[in-house]
């Protein structure tokens, strides 16, 4: 199921599913670009700040909270429009009972090729950075403990099933979670989305799960390290909090 289209604005294109959106290539969101980009993105959004993960490939799960905000992030941008955590963790929790306190402000994770994930349920809303890494250590499965009934999951760009090549290594440290298909070598393709959206159908219902169907890897809207290397920009997943 997807849910996902591509919109064109402010002189950069991205998909939006609902209140997520997911920027690409035209936006890198590199060092000593991010104030520019940033008004770009908050230009199109009528938003006023853009709040962004340091990220490890980790589990933890942060909740965001008004009255430790000044203690967990700081401003990274000349402008002083853009804040990102002072500690790297992977996944950001924001309650209902939160948000009035960020309207106006844009939660994002930065990715080029690992999952951006984002989830949006009835009392709260989690974005999660998952590699293969963070998927194996039971990121996904973290942010299931809450309560997600009637709730919706939107998976968004990330390294595709025909172009992701990983090898055994990766397939023993995911387990049962693999989706995958062997090739020649020893090695296999993995297909991160399936993997997540297996994980999210301990608790989803698969109606409930958006699947952009996007490979950064193959679709040159989108930046890719696994494509790029090193000067690979990132991909911003973000939602608007109105």
């Amino acid at each position: 199921m997807s849910r996902f289209k591509w919109t064109e604005g402010a002189g950069f294109g991205y998909l939006r599913a609902g209140d997520a959106g997911f920027t690409g290539s035209a936006l890198s969101f590199k060092d000593g670009e991010i104030d520019s980009l940033a008004r770009a993105l908050l230009s199109q959004l009528a938003a006023g700040r853009l709040l962004l993960l340091s990220q490890c490939h980790g589990t933890e799960i942060v909740d965001l909270k008004a009255s430790e905000f000044e203690q967990s992030f700081e401003p990274v941008s000349a402008a002083g429009i853009v804040y990102q955590s002072k500690r790297p963790f992977d996944g950001i929790r924001l309650l209902n009972s939160e948000k009035e306190k960020f309207k106006g402000a844009v939660l994002g994770i930065k990715t080029a090729d690992c999952i951006p994930l984002i989830l949006i349920g009835r009392e709260q809303t989690v974005l999660l950075h998952a590699g293969w890494r963070g998927l194996a250590a039971g990121i996904i499965e973290a942010a299931l403990q809450q309560d997600w009934e009637g709730g919706q999951a939107f998976i968004g760009p990330c390294a595709g099933a025909q172009r992701y090549e990983v090898g055994p290594e990766v397939l023993a440290a995911l387990g049962a979670r693999a989706v995958f298909r062997p090739v020649p070598g020893g090695k296999a393709l993995l297909d991160l989305a399936a993997t997540a959206e297996k994980i999210l159908c301990s608790v989803f219902a698969p109606s409930q799960i958006s699947v952009s169907g996007v490979c950064t890897i193959s679709d040159r809207r989108f930046h890719s390290f696994r494509r790029d290397g090193a000067k690979a920009g990132r991909n911003i997943s973000f939602i608007a909090i109105g």
